[in-house]
This record gives structure tokens, sequence and C-alpha cells, in this order.
């Protein structure tokens, strides 16, 4: 079972500690002995230099919430943390404003956190100029960005020549960019061909992009069969492309029923389809076959012939909303989908037009259009229906 017997595990630290001497390397070789007789990887221990009483009361300041099996990984992963007394772990604690089990998680998600001191914190805290609330978001959001000192952050937006507040923007926006080096990011940069100036552009529309390496990105160029400048261009149309992976994509793809070839020319003519869960999808598919008798494949084709704004979250709302009611106010019937993108085109809403002019009182899903009608061409007036 994953459970440790409190009084077991401080008996058998105290018997060994009372046989050791109070010589180091003995001392040491005892706690050593009891963390090995709990599962801990031998080998792992090897820089480890703490007292057998230090181990079992870490191990039993964890066991409120944690079992033998978790506790052995954490020191697996991160041996050190076995010579930080209890004393130690409650300052960083009540520094970071957190009760012993929400502690205990973040521990789990990043072990080195306890080595940092509250001098180590509160240095960083201040480089971010956050106040103390907002920091500890922060941490919890994304631990490792603690684990970078002040001159490491410094050397991040120096590279990305960005001034204090819009560094620590991105930041907030992407946490993990911390944890990129100058190198990486130069990597990044020459792997899309891009200038300075453009690379620093694009990270700041969509920071993700240089969560990925250059590995990651050559295997999405890759599955989708594309030379390296057409790639790119599809990176500066629709960065989000390069999180999904090819498993991702190919789950779409299959999803889809295309052709790989097929496939490809829908995302370079409508990229964002890669990005809508399935259930999105359906939704919408399932609506125009519904209403209008159009297949899927009806669907993606109109899509890649132009008429992408079919499977958009706005068309397909307004298109909710407008064939309800077009009836009331239009003389015209809505019964194919080409009735509805002339009634409904980008460049010209006709429905909104015949709106303006309209009594909205007893159609209350539509009265909430009336300030966005102010806000263009008017109010709504006179009655006609």
């Amino acid at each position: 079972m994953d459970q440790i017997d409190h009084d077991a595990v401080l008996d058998l630290a105290l018997q060994i500690d009372e046989k050791s001497t109070y010589d180091d390397e003995p001392r040491y070789a005892a706690a050593r002995e009891l963390l090995v007789s709990l599962g801990v990887d031998k080998v792992r221990l090897k820089e480890v230099r703490p007292t057998a009483q230090t181990v079992s009361r870490f191990i039993l300041y964890l066991s409120e919430y944690l079992g033998i099996s978790k506790i052995v990984k954490l020191i697996n992963e991160f041996p050190q943390i076995v010579s930080l007394s209890e004393e130690n772990l409650e300052g960083r604690r009540k520094y970071l404003e957190l009760d012993k089990k929400k502690f205990i998680e973040l521990i789990l998600k990043f072990p080195p956190i306890v080595n940092l001191s509250e001098e180590n914190l509160e240095g960083r805290r201040k480089y971010l100029e956050l106040d103390k609330k907002k920091f500890i978001e922060l941490i919890l959001k994304y631990p490792q960005i603690v684990g970078y000192s002040e001159e490491n952050l410094e050397g991040r937006r120096k590279y990305l020549e960005l001034d204090k507040k819009k560094f620590i923007e991105l930041i907030l926006k992407f946490p993990p960019i911390v944890g990129l080096s100058e190198e990486n990011l130069e990597g990044r940069r020459k792997y899309l061909e891009l200038d300075k100036k453009k690379f620093i552009e694009l990270i700041l529309k969509y920071p993700p992009v240089v969560g990925h390496s250059e590995e990651n990105l050559e295997g999405r160029r890759k599955y989708l069969e594309l030379d390296k400048k057409r790639f790119i261009e599809l990176i500066l149309k629709y960065p989000p492309v390069v999180g999904h992976s090819e498993e991702n994509l190919e789950g779409r793809r299959k999803y889809l029923e295309l052709d790989k070839k097929k496939f490809i020319e829908l995302i370079l003519k409508f990229s964002q389809i890669i990005s809508y869960s399935e259930e999105n999808l359906e939704r919408k598919f399932s609506y125009y076959e519904r209403h209008f008798g159009e297949s899927r494949m009806d669907i993606i084709n109109r899509v890649i012939n132009g008429q992408a704004f079919l499977l958009s979250c706005s068309f397909y709302t307004r298109i909710l909303l407008r064939v309800k009611y077009a009836s009331c106010f239009m003389n015209e019937r809505v019964e194919t989908l080409d009735d509805v993108i002339r009634l409904i085109c980008p460049k010209e809403d006709k429905f909104l037009k015949m709106l303006r002019g309209a009594d909205l009182s007893e159609y209350a899903e539509l009265r909430g259009m009336s300030e966005v009608l102010k806000n263009t061409n008017g109010p709504v007036k006179s009655k006609q229906r």
C-alpha cells in the first residue's frame, strides 16, 4: 500500500541515528541507509549529506498528503530535497502564502523551488515588478519561472530587444519564454529564416511559436509536405499551426475523412480548422446538412473554393440568429446556403440593414443587437414586419 506508518519511520530514523557516530560520513551513511530502505535509488544519494533525523522528519512532513511511493519518486527526482529541514520548508510555504496541501502539490510540480530562499523568491518578484498575489499566481501557473535568476531573465529581455514593461507582459502571457536561452531563441529564428525584427514581431503576436524546437517544426513541415518557404508562410499566416503535432493533424484528417492532399489544401485555405474542436465542427456540419442539405464534403469544398467563413464561429452564430428571424423582416425566403450567403455576406449584411428599420419589441433575442446597430449606421427605429 502507498502509505506511511509515521511512528515506524521515525523509530527507524532514531535507531539508525543512535547507532551512527557524529563523524560526518558514518552519520550521513546512516541517513542514506534509511532512504535506501524506503526504496530510494542508492546512486541518486551519492552527493546528499543529510542526517537520519532530518530525513525522517522530511518524510513525515510530506506523508500527511503523500504515500511512500510518491515520496520516493520525489527524492529520486530531486535528492537534495531531503537535506532541508522542516523549518526551511515551512519558511518557503509561508512566503508563498499556501496551505500545506497546495505547497506539497507545488513541490511535486517543481521540486527545486524548495532550494530557493525567501530572499531569492523576493528578488524574482521585484524583478518582475509584481505584487505578491500576482507573483504567487504566476508561480502556481508556471513554477519554473523562479528557477531563473534576474541575470538570466535580463539576458532574455536584451535578446528580445524589449523594454522591461513589454518583457514582463510577454512573460505573463507565455511564461515558458524564460526557459529559452538566447541560443534557443536564435536557433528558432534561423530555422524560420526571419530577420530579428520580424522574429520578435512574431513572438509578440504568438509567443508559443518559440516553444517548439527546430525538430518539432521540421516534423510538422514534413507531415504537411510543404517546402520550407511555404511552411514559413503558413506559420506567419497562422502561428498556432506549430502547436499541432503530427498525431493531432492526422487525427483531424481522419475525422474530416479527407485524403492527405485534400487535407493539406484545406489547411492552406482555412488553417483555423485544425484548432476547432471536433464537437465545434460537428455542430456546424450537422446544421448545414440538416437545414440546407449540404454534406460535410460540400462544406469543405466551399471552404477550399473561397468560402472559409462558413466554418468561422462568428458566421455560424450569425446564421442561427438571422435565419430564425429573416422571414419576419424580409420578403425573400431563405432555403439554400447560397441564400444565406447572399443575406449575410462578409462586406454587406442585408439582414442588418433591414433590422435597422424594424421594431424588435417582440424579439428578445434580437434586441441585444441594438447597441451594435447604434455604433454602425444608427439606432433601431420604425416598425416593419
